[in-house]
Formats: C-alpha cells, sequence, structure tokens
C-alpha cells in the first residue's frame, strides 16, 4: 500500500514536470526545413513573450557569428514570422539563437533558445523575396521573385494548399544566375483554409511561403482628408470641422462656389486662366501591341500634375472597345496636388477572352473639370496552334522605358510528357544512325574480304601445263 501511494506520488511528479513548459509557455523556434544551400532564404517562425527585434536574433555557424539581413514580422500575439538570406558559406552546422534579458527578484537574467539546421552545399541554390505575403480583399494577383544562384538550370513547380490560389502555371525553368517572378492568382474571399501557403518545389527541397490575410482598416473621417463628409459644411471645414470653419480658404470648390474659394458665398473670383498641365510620363504617345490569344499583359501607367495647382475630381476611363479586354485599377482620384505623380495598373486579356482577329482600340482617358489627356492603346490578338491555347504567357510592359519583359514563357517549356516523347525519338533516331554506320562498316569488311579471297587468273600456257599434270 505504502508502495503503492509512493508510485502515485511520483507519477504525479512526472505528470507535473511534463505539463510545467504548456501551462507556464515555452519559447520555441520551427524552422521550415532541416537543411539550406548558401545563397537560400532561411524560413522560421518564433513563438515568444518578448518584442523581438534584431538584436535578439544571432546565427552561429561552427561557433562564429554570421552577419545577416533579418526580416521579422510580427503576425500576431507572441507569434513571429523570421527569415533571411544565407550568405556564401562552408558546408557546416549552424544554430538560430535567440537571446533576451529579464529582470527577476531585481537580479537581470539572460535567457536564450536555439534551433539547429545544417548547411550542405549541392545544387540547386534557389532564393525567394518575399518570403511570406500578405494579402487583402482587394488582391487580385502577387508575385514571387525566385533567383536561381547556381550554374544549372532549375525547375520549378508552385502550387497551393488553398483551391482559391492558383498558379498562373505548372511549372517553370529558371535559367543559371538569373531571376524570374512566378505569379498566382488569389480570390480572397473564397479562401478556407486557415494556414494558407503556397508550395514551390524544386528539385528534392521545396519553399513554404504563408500567405497572411490582412484586413485593412477603414480610416475614420478627418478635418483634413479632402472629403466632404461627417456633416462638414464643405470640403474639410465647418460642421465638426469648427477650427476650420472659413471654407472660402480650404483650396477646394464647393458650397455654391463659383471657382475655388471664390463665388457664391466668398465674394467674386479673380480671373485668374489656370494652365492644365497633367501630363502621362511616357515616351511612347501611344501603345499597339500584336500578340497571340494566349498572351495577357500587365502593366503600370503614371501621370503627373505637371502644374502650380492642384487637379481635383480626376476621373479614369477608357473608349471605344478596350473595355472589352482591359481592365484598370482605378477609375477616380479626389486630387492631385501640384507636381504630384500618380499610377494604374492595367491588365490586358486577363480573362483570355480576346477573339483572334478582332481589333480593340480606343483611348485612356484621364479628365477632370480643368481638362482632360488621353493615351491611345489599340490590341489586335492571333490565332495560335490548340496544344498551346490553354498555356499562358504573361508579358510586363515596362511602357515608360519602351520596352517588355516576358515574365513567364510558355511556349519555351514542354511538358514531362512531351520531353519524354522527344527523348523517345531522339533514342530512336540515334538507334538507326549506329544500326546504318555498322551496316556501312559491315559492307566495307565484305568487300574488303571477297577481294582479298578473288582467284587469280592463270595464263594459257600455266592452264594447259595443269591440265596434262
Amino acid at each position: 500500500m505504502k508502495f503503492f501511494k509512493e508510485s502515485k506520488l511520483f507519477c504525479i511528479f512526472l505528470l507535473f514536470v511534463f505539463l510545467f513548459p504548456f501551462v507556464y509557455g515555452e519559447d520555441t523556434i520551427k524552422i521550415e526545413r532541416d537543411t539550406y544551400s548558401e545563397y537560400e532564404s532561411v524560413q522560421f517562425w518564433v513563438y515568444s513573450e518578448i518584442l523581438l527585434t534584431p538584436e535578439n536574433v544571432k546565427l552561429i555557424c561552427n561557433e562564429t557569428k554570421i552577419d545577416i539581413g533579418l526580416l521579422i514580422f510580427h503576425l500576431k500575439n507572441n507569434t513571429y514570422f523570421l527569415s533571411f538570406e544565407l550568405p556564401e558559406l562552408e558546408e557546416s552546422d549552424c544554430s538560430i539563437v535567440i537571446s533576451y534579458k529579464k529582470r527577476i527578484n531585481a537580479t537581470l537574467k539572460t535567457f536564450s533558445f536555439y534551433k539547429n539546421f545544417t548547411i550542405k552545399n549541392e545544387e540547386p541554390y534557389l532564393c525567394i523575396k518575399p518570403s511570406i505575403v500578405f494579402v487583402t480583399e482587394d488582391t487580385k494577383t502577387f508575385a514571387i521573385k525566385l533567383s536561381n544562384k547556381g550554374l544549372n538550370k532549375t525547375e520549378v513547380k508552385p502550387k497551393s494548399n488553398e483551391d482559391a490560389i492558383r498558379p498562373f502555371r505548372e511549372s517553370l525553368i529558371i535559367e543559371p544566375l538569373s531571376s524570374l517572378n512566378v505569379y498566382f492568382s488569389v480570390d480572397v474571399k473564397n479562401i478556407t483554409v486557415k494556414e494558407t501557403s503556397v508550395i514551390l518545389n524544386y528539385g528534392n527541397k521545396f519553399y513554404e511561403i504563408p500567405v497572411i490575410i490582412k484586413k485593412e482598416e477603414k480610416e475614420a473621417p478627418t478635418c483634413n482628408d479632402g472629403i466632404k463628409n461627417q456633416g462638414e459644411r464643405g470640403v474639410d471645414c465647418g460642421g465638426p470641422c469648427e477650427a476650420i470653419d472659413d471654407c472660402c480658404n480650404n483650396g477646394v470648390k464647393d458650397e455654391g462656389e463659383e471657382g475655388v474659394d471664390c463665388g457664391g458665398v466668398c465674394g467674386p473670383c479673380e480671373i485668374v486662366e489656370k494652365e492644365f498641365k497633367l501630363k502621362f510620363l511616357m515616351k511612347n504617345k501611344s501603345l499597339s501591341k500584336r500578340a497571340p490569344v494566349n498572351k495577357i499583359f500587365i502593366g503600370e501607367i503614371k501621370f503627373k500634375n505637371d502644374g502650380e495647382y492642384p487637379i481635383n475630381q480626376i476621373s479614369i476611363k477608357l473608349d471605344g472597345n478596350l473595355n472589352e479586354i482591359v481592365k484598370i485599377d482605378k477609375k477616380t482620384i479626389n486630387v492631385l496636388q501640384p507636381y504630384e505623380t500618380t499610377s494604374l495598373n492595367i491588365v490586358v486579356n486577363e480573362d483570355k477572352n480576346a477573339i483572334p482577329g478582332k481589333l480593340y482600340y480606343g483611348n485612356l482617358i484621364v479628365s477632370s473639370k480643368e481638362g482632360r489627356i488621353e493615351f491611345p492603346m489599340s490590341f489586335l490578338f492571333t490565332n495560335v496552334a490548340e496544344e498551346v491555347k490553354n498555356k499562358t504567357e504573361l508579358v510586363e510592359l515596362n511602357i515608360s522605358k519602351e520596352k517588355e519583359v516576358v515574365i513567364v514563357n510558355y511556349t519555351e517549356t514542354k511538358t514531362p510528357k512531351e520531353e519524354l516523347r522527344e527523348e523517345k525519338k531522339k533514342k530512336i533516331l540515334r538507334t538507326i544512325v549506329v544500326v546504318i554506320i555498322l551496316l556501312v562498316v559491315f559492307l566495307v569488311i565484305l568487300f574488303i574480304r571477297a577481294k582479298a579471297k578473288k582467284p587469280k587468273l592463270l595464263k594459257i600456257e600455266e592452264y594447259v601445263e595443269k591440265i596434262k599434270k
């Protein structure tokens, strides 16, 4: 009985020891992989009650501190996501060490915890930017830059653990010592997986990149937001903005004014001719493209208020039949201050609904009450073979520099089945060539042997002598 009681107490003691860290919390590091190569991007999670800063984190390899460019993302409560790019290093055992100081009973003590991983330098070498992706409800696409630091071509196969996030293509080839963007489409409202991520498989390695949904908090209206709201008598004046009650001095045409801060209740306006100086920041005066129907164009168009006065209530629209295939991310701009530059993004043929042979043309019109500017655009799409029709080619338009960069070229990359079929054809061709060469060699040998065994012609005298014998 005594033994039983002692055994029971011992079991309770062991249970307490086991549960103690979970009850009081424990600082932990979770690393995405146990093995990395030099130049690659190391990703890890940290769960800690301390406020984490770069000064708390060290990389130790073979007992030597290594300088790193550390990125820290504080996600929630005690959860952090960190990443850094490895420099050129020899194969070694490394540790991520996190240390901090805490005062206990008037004594300042140092605490630390760590996680080990191994550097094993073997191809492929691939680093990523960014190592974590943040999206909002308005996000439609995002990109991850992949840099091949090795001397061999690297095939990358992107995918996601969420159906609402899809890569533009299932595989891509990155040339040695070069970079490439991999694009994903995202429907944030239909994301159902709690811990969403995209996975990049390459060689026998992988990256898992978290996708975090960031809720946008709408800013509360203020008396300097450039909008007539919250019961104001004019824009940012009157009503709750009593401190700025003079609506005739707020730089906005409101309250029945004939001009900005003049006319109506503000007295007569001076006749001042304001020059409209809104202009596009592009060398070309127009954009014209002819492309296969499997191409999607993305680009940025910049324009600037090059005048001395603000331009208010700017509207942006497309005319002609451009609306059928062109999408823009802005329709209005409240105000563009003097010498201020802004931009809008355009996507052409995003739904791949362009009709081959049909000319899409029109203008991108940026206008206000003071004037307007137009940027002519035209697109003509051509048909492609059936086998490449569903293979999208994404092209980035660098319009301001009269240059376009092919980001993902689907026409150059074959599927594994096509590569296997191509390899079989090559093997058959090599076999036929070898057989022909062997046959020619065999015939040459037969010819030489036949010539060597050809009977010698006898003279008539020798032949008669041979018969006599």
